[in-house]
C-alpha cells in the first residue's frame, strides 16, 4: 500500500486520519441513535395500539407476539441508549457534577424503584455503616448502582435473595452480592470490556455494555472495583471511592 508524506506526518493513501475516523464514528453513532428512535417509536405506538383491537379466541396468542414486539423494541432502544452513552464519555461530554448527597437515601431509593426489573420472589436486602453523607454525582453514581443490582437480578434465580452494603468512612465501600451462575474464573479479566459476555451467560439476554459503562463511570468517579466470584456460586461487585470523594 503507497505510503504519503505530508507536513512531517505520515498518512496512509486511500484512508483518513485517526481524528477523521473518530469523527465518522461519532457523527454515525449519533445519528443512528437519534433516527432509529423514531420508527422504534412508531412501532411500540402501533402495537400498543394494536393490543386494545385485539377480540375473540386469539386474543392470548396475538398478545404474546405483541408483548415480543415491545420487548424487542425495548432491547433495541437500550442498545442504542448504551452506545450513545459510550461516545459522549469518550468525546469527554459527559462533565462530573459533584454534590452533597445522602448515600443511604440514594441507595434505599434505587431499592425502592428496583421491582421494575426483579424477577418473582427476589429480595433486596440493604445495609448502611458509618456516617451518610457524601460528596459525589448523583446521576452517574445511581447508574453504577443500577448496573450492579440490575445484573444480579438477571444472573440470579427468582426467591433468591440480593445484598447490598455500604459503608462510609476513611474511605466509601459499595458491596452487591447475588447468589446467581456467578463468572467462570477465566472470563473475568475480560468481564469490562466493550461487547464482553461471560462463556456460561450466552443464554440471557445482554449485549455486553452495561460493565464497560459502568468502569469508565466509575474511573469518572475515580473509583476502584473488586469481583468475587466463581461459576455457580453468585458474584459480588465491591467499589470503593478514595478522597476526594468522602466528604469531611
Amino acid at each position: 500500500m503507497k505510503a504519503l508524506k505530508k507536513e512531517g506526518k505520515r498518512v496512509t493513501a486511500g484512508f483518513p486520519a485517526d481524528r477523521d475516523l473518530n469523527k465518522l464514528k461519532s457523527d454515525f453513532v449519533t445519528l443512528a441513535s437519534h433516527e432509529f428512535r423514531t420508527p422504534l417509536t412508531t412501532i411500540q405506538s402501533s402495537a400498543y395500539l394494536l393490543e386494545n383491537y385485539i377480540t375473540g379466541e386469539n386474543k392470548d396468542k396475538v398478545s404474546k407476539h405483541i408483548s415480543r414486539i415491545l420487548n424487542s423494541v425495548n432491547t433495541l432502544t437500550s442498545m442504542l441508549d448504551e452506545f450513545l452513552c459510550i461516545n459522549r464519555i469518550e468525546e469527554g461530554k459527559v462533565n462530573l457534577k459533584m454534590e452533597r448527597i445522602n448515600l443511604r437515601h440514594l441507595i434505599e431509593n434505587i431499592c425502592s424503584k428496583s421491582s421494575d426489573f426483579l424477577k418473582t420472589g427476589q429480595r433486596i436486602v440493604y445495609q448502611h455503616n458509618g456516617a451518610q453523607d457524601i460528596n459525589s454525582d448523583t446521576a452517574i453514581l445511581s447508574s453504577i448502582l443500577n448496573t450492579l443490582i440490575s445484573n444480579a437480578s438477571k444472573y440470579s434465580p427468582e426467591y433468591s435473595d440480593i445484598l447490598i452494603t455500604s459503608d462510609v468512612g476513611h474511605q466509601i465501600h459499595i458491596s452487591v452480592k447475588d447468589t446467581g451462575i456467578g463468572i467462570p474464573a477465566e472470563d473475568q479479566a475480560y468481564l469490562f470490556e466493550r461487547f464482553f459476555r461471560a462463556s456460561n451467560a450466552a443464554h440471557i439476554q445482554g449485549t455486553g455494555l452495561g460493565l464497560h459503562i459502568m468502569k469508565l463511570y466509575l474511573d469518572m468517579l475515580q473509583g476502584t472495583v473488586q469481583v468475587n466470584s466463581a461459576a455457580g456460586q453468585g458474584s459480588e461487585f465491591s467499589i470503593t471511592f478514595h478522597p476526594p470523594v468522602v466528604q469531611a
